[in-house]
């Protein structure tokens, strides 16, 4: 793909990110209606998204990609666990930004960001590589990105705790994760929903990038931009989570991956800013939300220019 053409996608995306960033600051809308705009996105057009693109006539070597491609996923995630417990010794954080920090450097925004960057960037093909690549996080996001946020509220004298949350299964087993074993069900059965399922699936999956670009942009309108800006942790935090890590995931991988729509949604995901989730999660468990929020605004302005940067090398 020419490099104009990828700068070109990318740029598009965060023009929409602007647009919600802006009708934000503008009150057109509110913080109820955000929530609700991202309930759609997580529960009804990205399921829709991924079950439609995972609807590919079967093929073994696809499977067998799908299979290395899991595997792949959760070393991936091993080692940025590996990596996470070095952070605390470099950035020396305050009060309840231990735990935030070293989910920031393992989850990165994959549903939000990384399925419309890799849509834009290979295709809607790539989705069916994206979703399986993606299926630990949900997992792993309330299991064990709960337990590094737990730890901060042991040390934090001003979070308040999580008020009884606790974790259920239909957290884990949430829209996102049934519809990748469904759309993954029908691919390998090798069965094809009939034109009257998948067209109205189709194009509520169309909804799934802009509005998740918008959404985007208006959750980082809620928080503060010029603390962001003038804490240095975050600065290293950010250049570990949209560069340095993806750097070295594709010095590694490409000796050994051949196919470059593979390599690529392995590395994209890598590069994504801090997961939307993030100072949701940290609220509710402890962590400091203010600087959770802070770092999801930094390495999502800063991924504007990061993002095409990693793509002109992969494409």
């Amino acid at each position: 793909m020419n490099s104009s053409i990828v700068l070109a996608k990318v740029f598009v995306l965060f023009l929409l990110l602007l647009i919600g960033f802006i009708a934000r600051r503008l009150k057109i809308f509110d913080n109820v209606t955000t929530r609700g705009l991202n309930n759609i996105i997580l529960k009804v057009t990205l399921p829709a998204l991924t079950i439609v693109s995972m609807q590919m006539n079967y093929d073994v070597s696809l499977l067998t990609e799908s299979i290395q491609l899991l595997g792949i996923s959760i070393c991936t995630y091993i080692a940025s666990f590996l990596i996470s417990l070095v952070i605390p010794l470099i950035l020396r954080p305050r009060t309840g930004e231990k735990g935030v920090f070293q989910f920031v450097i393992i989850f990165s925004n994959v549903a939000f960001m990384g399925f419309p960057v890799i849509k834009s960037v290979f295709g809607e093909s790539a989705l069916f590589y994206a979703a399986i690549y993606n299926l630990p996080f949900n997992f792993l996001t309330f299991t064990l990105g709960v337990i590094l946020l737990l730890q901060d509220k042991v040390f934090s004298s001003t979070s308040e705790p999580g008020n009884g949350y606790r974790i259920s299964i239909n957290q884990i087993l949430n829209p996102g994760v049934v519809s990748v074993i469904l759309g993954f069900a029908l691919f390998v059965l090798n069965i094809r929903l009939p034109q009257i399922i998948k067209e109205p699936m189709e194009l509520l999956g169309n909804i799934t990038i802009p509005m998740s670009m918008f959404v985007i942009g208006a959750i980082l309108a809620q928080n503060s931009i010029i603390k962001a800006f003038t804490n240095w942790r975050l600065y290293i935090l950010t250049a570990l989570r949209l560069l340095i890590l993806p750097c070295i995931l594709w010095l590694i991988l490409r000796n050994f991956i051949d196919n470059k729509v593979f390599l690529g949604v392995i590395v994209l995901i890598c590069g994504m800013p801090a997961a939307a989730s993030t100072p949701i999660l940290a609220q509710a468990y402890g962590g400091n939300y203010e600087t959770a929020a802070q770092s999801v605004f930094l390495s999502t302005m800063l991924s504007i220019f990061t993002i095409p940067l990693l793509a002109l090398i992969l494409v």
